[in-house]
């Protein structure tokens, strides 16, 4: 099929059909022999501009029904090929040009291969698709192959042919006629296949492979062959016969391979010599398993000498080991697969037990078709030790991790919608209180101002449980960003002082502004929980002190109450999830607080520290680097799920 040629379409031709006479010179300008079926289409509305062709033939569907719609045609195809047309309007928008092979059952009920060439090309009303459908024969049609495989076929490196029962050739590809150097293919088409390799080839192929096809339907081997030129090569040739009883060859030039086999065979023994140095242990085995090369330090831990009579024995101490069924069932698995990996427990003869870590390769020279099995052996013990210990701290910390995530999910899907909806009936009952009876208000009223409380208390639950997941698994704090720290204490305070019936909370800060990097929202957090905790565990009538001070590098936050303190036997495990001081006596909290102010300070590089006297005080200092490059974080995971590494 020749190249498609550059297409100008004259102004005239803007009608919506084209005439006959212009739409056959643009099918002519695409291909000009062997067309079935041809149209033109306008590539943007997708209308059929011309049609020539038997389409109820072969495809099925009339002219009228495909300007009706274009893809009716599509219903005479098989699913596989319809599959590939899926984006066909895509290939051939991106590449101008697209060649697709499919097979169709037309109208008069027989099944085709047919060949489309499609083009877009541009004219003065707007972009043209061309399109040229032919009928296929030869392997083509017979197969039926999809587009992948024909170009394989075609393109590839490697001869393929294919000779019906009487041997002569049906089809064979360029690369088999350039390898046995014949012009042009179709020089080789119906003839016989013994012309194409030599006599000599012919007579050695029908006395070694004919009878292997006849008994196994497939053999595969080295022949020296001759090419037309009088020259000649070791071909590796595979052949298989087809169902219908054609031959499908296969050829490829393989005498560098058996040079270069040779030149390996003449350097076994220098090649012997530097396996011996290798820092691991080297097997060479036959097709039968048995041990043909051991490398000294193989022969070292079997204690065997040198010889034929160290492999021997060698052979010997490996199959009395009573784990050598996985090392026989490895080397059958090479049969299917290319590599085998696996460890093999082992008691070395001179006492102890070791673990092997067994690499098994198959080695196929293709000079003469024989395998063998490549073995390299590793001394894993102290490894496998190890990875055991840490597979089981893994498996503790995925347990945590799971325990983690599970509390995680009850508390946001368990918990919030039925919270939701909790809180929406609370609203219209509170907003319907006034419409009860004067006497029934007070106790009704009072009721839902602790079932108010109790909702609050149980969404921040929820909140902070939510919080501190969601520290736990950031890596480190984020969004850090140039921000004034003293701007941000000073609106905290304001706003606690301002939800209380009398200010309480001081704040002692630089005038001046305090520039750092850092999280607000999550510094903001620390603040909020540090203040309320100190107004909710001191009384009324007492004042919360807020200090910033900043300097060597880092800005420092001091939060003191002069409440009730803390126990000091339960100060060290302030900062756990859900621990709460013994003291706390009525005073509600969740436990979380002070876990999400740790992992904050943490992420950001800083640290946090507490003072307290029962009964005198309490007082949190924060230090936080001013520069968030400064920060070195060691984030703690949380204590249900912390790893066995950190």
């Amino acid at each position: 099929m020749s190249e498609v040629a550059e297409i100008t379409v004259p102004p005239e031709w803007r009608a919506q059909c084209l005439p006959a006479d212009k739409a056959s010179e643009l099918i002519s300008a695409h291909a000009s022999a062997g067309i079935a079926l041809a149209f033109v289409m306008d590539a943007t509305t997708r209308r059929h501009l011309f049609l020539k062709g038997d389409f109820e033939r072969y495809l099925g569907v009339s002219a009228d029904a495909l300007r009706a719609d274009p893809d009716a045609w599509q219903a005479a195809l098989e699913p596989v090929d319809r599959a590939q047309l899926l984006n066909l309007r895509g290939d051939l928008l991106l590449g101008r040009r697209v060649e697709r092979t499919f097979v169709v059952c037309g109208g008069d009920g027989r099944r085709r291969t047919l060949h489309a060439s499609l083009a877009l090309r541009e004219s003065p009303t707007g972009p043209l698709t061309i399109g040229i459908v032919t009928e296929i024969m030869g392997i083509e049609g017979v197969t039926g192959a999809a587009n992948p495989f024909r170009l394989a076929v075609e393109s590839g490196e490697l001869g393929l042919a294919v000779t019906d029962s009487g041997g002569k050739f049906r089809y064979l590809n360029e690369s088999l006629a350039e390898l046995f150097r014949f012009g042009d293919r179709g020089d080789l088409l119906g003839r016989e296949w013994s012309e194409l390799c030599g006599r000599a080839a012919a007579r050695e192929l029908e006395a070694k492979a004919f009878p292997a096809l006849a008994a196994h339907a497939a053999w595969q081997g080295v022949v020296a062959v001759q090419r037309r030129d009088g020259s000649t090569f070791q071909a590796a040739i595979s052949l298989s016969r087809l169902p219908v009883g054609h031959l499908v060859w296969k050829c490829r030039d393989c005498s560098r391979e058996i040079e270069t086999s040779e030149r390996l065979r003449r350097s076994e023994s220098l090649l012997a010599e530097l396996l011996d140095e290798l820092p691991l242990g080297l097997i060479l085995q036959g097709a039968d398993s048995r041990i043909e090369f051991a490398n000294r330090i193989c022969r070292q831990w079997f204690g065997a000498g040198a010889g034929p009579e160290a492999l021997a024995e060698i052979d010997a101490t490996l199959r009395r080991e009573p784990d050598y069924s996985g090392w026989a069932i490895a080397d059958r698995q090479l049969g299917e697969t290319n590599a085998v990996i696996f460890d093999f427990p082992f008691t070395l003869p001179s006492g102890g037990n070791v673990i092997w870590e067994v690499q098994k390769f198959r080695l196929q020279p293709a000079a003469n078709g024989t395998w063998r099995i490549c073995t390299m052996v590793t001394d894993v013990t102290a490894r496998r030790e190890l990875s055991r210990a840490a597979a089981a701290l893994a498996r503790r910390r995925d347990e945590f991790l799971a325990m983690q995530r599970e509390l995680v999910a009850m508390v946001s899907h368990e918990f919030r919608t039925p919270l939701s909806a909790i809180q929406g009936v609370h609203f219209l009952l509170e907003r319907s209180a006034d419409r009860l009876p004067a006497e029934l208000q007070p106790p009704f009223v009072r009721h839902l101002a602790l079932q108010a409380k109790v909702l609050g208390n149980f969404k921040a639950l929820v909140d902070e449980v939510l919080l501190l997941n969601q520290l736990d698994h950031a890596g480190g704090a984020a969004n850090f960003e140039p921000a004034d720290i003293a701007a941000l204490l000073r609106q905290a305070v304001e706003t606690f002082n301002g939800s209380l019936p009398a200010p309480r909370v001081e704040l002692a800060s630089p005038a001046a502004p305090v520039k750092a990097g850092f999280n607000p929202a999550q510094i903001r957090v620390v603040v909020d929980n540090l203040i309320s905790n100190a107004l909710k565990y001191s009384e009324p009538d007492t004042a919360v002190t807020v200090t910033l001070a900043f300097g060597e590098g880092r800005w420092r936050l001091a939060v003191r109450d002069r409440g009730r303190g803390i126990p000091e036997a339960d100060q060290r495990r302030l900062f756990e999830p859900f621990f709460r001081a013994g003291n706390v006596a009525g005073v509600h909290g969740t436990g979380l607080g002070l876990a999400i102010v740790r992992r904050i300070v943490t992420a950001h590089g800083g640290t946090i520290g507490c003072e307290s006297l029962p009964g005198a005080g309490t007082t949190f200092t924060v230090a936080v680097p001013l520069e968030p490059a400064a920060a070195e974080p060691d984030l703690p995971a949380a204590p249900w799920s912390r790893s066995p590494y950190s």
